[in-house]
């Protein structure tokens, strides 16, 4: 069994036959009262940070988790940052 992500630029492909994926999952709110508070706040700049920090850290793939408690996801959630398109990762929604 596979599984298949991909974005408008980019596929990458999930199984026992296939090379390791380095999935980067740090770009959470849980645990982390700053990055809380500015998404509450609307301030989306630490994501842009985490994103930078994952894929100099390997991660092929990002899982993005935007929850956090009292905040207004629907708000704020279309608004992503935008991220270097030449460094061929794309941030997307997980759903």
């Amino acid at each position: 069994m596979h599984t298949t992500l991909s974005s408008a630029s980019r596929e990458v492909v999930i199984g026992p036959d296939r090379p390791f994926c380095i999935i980067g999952e740090r770009i959470n709110p849980t645990g982390r009262k700053v990055f809380s508070g500015q998404l509450r706040a609307g301030d989306l700049s630490r994501i842009e940070i985490d994103v930078a920090q994952q894929v100099a850290g390997g991660a092929m793939v990002l899982d993005v988790n935007m929850g956090a408690p009292l905040a207004d996801e629907a708000e704020y959630g279309d608004d992503e940052p935008e991220y270097d398109p030449d460094d061929d990762m794309e941030m997307g929604d997980d759903e």
